[in-house]
């Protein structure tokens, strides 16, 4: 049977538009948007790659009822607020609503306003309301829809309205000062959307290294290619990520002929072809994007044009990964290749959590496993007989000193000492438990479980750092057993040098830090060298310390280096790791059993028995 042809007429082709740009907010763009291009020229776009993940993002959570929440990773100059404040555009014209638009500075919003602002003054779409009128303060639409704008400069931003649509702009860059606090003002201002079907949070941002509030969020986010083949009802997340590579592209390859093809492919570098190999996304129409010679001679020149040479700083401009951009966009202390593969390690290791228990006698100490809730210790590696360990504990500052949201830690972990082994080589240094992250107990408690985990471990050396010790070591002392690490120091009056306990940490053995981690992160695979850390938490404090633009390490704004520092004390003296000896607890005898020995010895003190027990 062949298919019927259906004629319609102008106005039903119009109607029938009109209705698709309606309740499409990428069909709306297409249309009837209107954008500025580079060279001054007022265009309809056409959707790139990243912007229809938005839109189909958008418009698959209002399908399947879910309060839409979105965060996007921004490539640089991809369009990314051009859809988004198209999508915001859109919704306060579909429907009865109030948007926000807030970004870190005044420029930051007013730039996505006037985008917005054009939207309105082009748009010839016939909505069932009147235009909007937008000022440089305020929006007000036809079917009553409100949009107003901040600054997260304002530590009271969007606190007093309700809004249905928030677009917040590079949220990576917003400052913190001692009286504002960007991820409060960003809680503040989402607390204000409800959480319904048909509503929308839009945070986008440029990476701005591996910590932060958008990098927090990022990392909580569910992927986009996941979400997106999930039936309604089986998502049980919160947020989707949004990200696309730079060679998605199509404005990210040359035309080449195949002279140029093959010249190219005759000088590639080892980084060239790991990109050409490893690389690939599928776009919603399930084409595949991948990267070929032509990528890469565009590649080639942005490097050498906007980029100076610096793969990093194209890695920041132009990720082909999140993870490249989050790198790139701060100056790790530690090797990159070993931080990646310090993070694989890290991922396939399954730590067992309990409590180190001390026995009645007080003698010996056993590791009762428990739930992650409850743990007190996170063990990568039991203790052997043989082997060598130690403990290494940095401290936090005192109460005083950590009045802020986020305080430092305490953190304390256990090394185990590199050897030989006939059978497998080199055997690293190994991070082979620890005390459980983000700890801030009082001092006397920390004590008392510190102590059990070197007890449990062999009474192996401990290794404290006492700029902070506020007694510590004088508790774990006044428990016995346990062995103190001693500093050599110069006494300048007597011109003697004398023993004191614990780690200094100096400007000069915060270097030695320093320099010994990286040295162990950087030597992964090398005979004689090398680490394994184990912990991702520790992993990915070692990615978030950097250095800053006054040449110094240190962790970045949010995160924490309490793990780095006690590490690399770790390190620094594993040498002095002390043997483990199994020791095992008197086991006692059953009640009829001690009556007998109990007569036995009065036997023999009576001398109705002979000295050994016997008539």
């Amino acid at each position: 049977m062949g298919e019927i042809e259906v004629q319609l007429t102008d106005d039903q082709a119009d109607e029938l538009l009109r209705a698709a740009c309606m309740e499409n907010e990428d069909a709306w763009v297409e249309q009837f948007g209107k954008i500025l291009k580079k060279d001054g020229a007022v265009e309809t776009p056409v959707l790139n790659y990243l912007q229809e993940q938005v839109c189909d993002a958008i418009r698959w959570c209002r399908e399947n009822e879910y309060p839409c929440r979105i965060i996007i990773l921004k490539p640089r100059q991809k369009g990314s607020s051009t859809v988004t404040t198209a999508c915001l555009y859109h919704m306060l014209q579909r429907r009865q609503s109030n948007g926000l638009i807030i970004g870190g500075e005044f420029s930051q919003t007013d730039n996505l306003w006037k985008i917005t602002r054009r939207y309105s003054d082009y748009d010839k779409m016939k909505w069932p309301h009147e235009r909007p009128r937008i000022t440089n303060e305020r929006g007000a639409f036809g079917n009553g829809s409100i949009l107003e704008k901040e600054t997260a400069q304002d530590s009271e931003a969007g606190r007093s309205g309700t809004f249905h649509f928030v677009l917040a702009t590079e949220i990576g860059r917003w400052r913190d000062t001692p009286a504002r606090n960007s991820a409060e003002i960003l809680t503040g201002v989402m607390a204000c959307v409800p959480d319904l079907p048909d509503t929308a949070v839009v945070l986008e941002s440029t990476a701005q290294g591996p910590a932060g509030v958008f990098y927090d969020r990022w990392n909580d986010a569910d992927d986009w290619e996941h979400v997106q083949t999930l039936a309604k009802g089986e998502w049980k997340g919160r947020w989707i990520r949004i990200f696309a590579p730079w060679y998605a592209f199509e404005d990210a390859k040359d035309n080449l002929t195949a002279v140029e093809v093959e010249d190219l492919r005759r000088s590639l570098t080892p980084t060239e072809r790991e990109l050409l190999a490893d690389y690939k996304c599928v776009d919603k129409s399930g084409n595949e994007h991948t990267i070929t010679i032509s990528h890469i001679s565009w590649r080639r020149k942005i490097l050498e044009s906007e980029c100076d040479g610096d793969e990093t700083k194209f890695d920041r401009e132009f990720p082909t990964t999140s993870q490249h951009a989050f790198r790139a966009s701060a100056r790790t202390r530690f090797s990159r290749d070993g931080l990646d593969w310090q993070r694989t390690h890290a991922t396939a290791q399954k730590p067992i959590y309990g409590i180190p228990e001390l026995s009645e006698s007080g003698k010996l100490v056993n590791f009762r496993q428990s739930s992650l809730e409850e743990a007190i210790v996170h063990c990568f590696e039991r203790p052997r007989e043989g082997y060598y360990y130690l403990v290494s504990a940095d401290l936090m500052t005192g109460q005083s000193q950590v009045g802020g949201k986020d305080p430092d830690c305490h953190s304390v972990l256990v090394w185990r000492k590199g050897f030989f082994d006939r059978d497998r080589g080199w055997i690293p240094p190994s991070m082979v438990a620890r005390l459980k992250p983000e700890c801030r107990w009082d001092i006397d408690v920390l004590a008392e479980w510190t102590y059990r985990l070197a007890h449990w471990y062999g009474k192996c050396l401990l290794v404290s750092e006492i700029n902070c010790d506020r007694g510590f070591v004088e508790l774990i002392r006044a428990k016995g057993d346990i062995p103190i690490y001693q500093r050599e120091i110069f006494n300048h009056v007597n011109q003697k040098r004398s023993k004191a306990f614990g780690w200094h940490t100096s400007s000069s053995t915060r270097l030695q830090i320093e320099e010994t981690m990286a040295r162990s992160v950087r030597g992964y695979g090398e005979e004689g060298g090398g680490v394994h850390l184990n912990c991702l938490h520790l992993v990915s404090e070692c990615e978030t310390f950097c250095v800053n633009d006054k040449g110094k390490a240190e962790a970045l704004r949010g995160a924490h280096d309490d793990d780095v520092m006690s590490a690399g004390i770790g390190l620094c003296v594993i040498e002095q790791a002390t043997r483990y000896r199994n020791r095992y607890d008197d086991i006692p005898l059953p009640r009829d059993l001690k009556k007998i020995e109990n007569r036995r010895k009065r036997g023999i003190a009576t001398g109705h028995l002979g000295r050994r027990g016997f008539y």
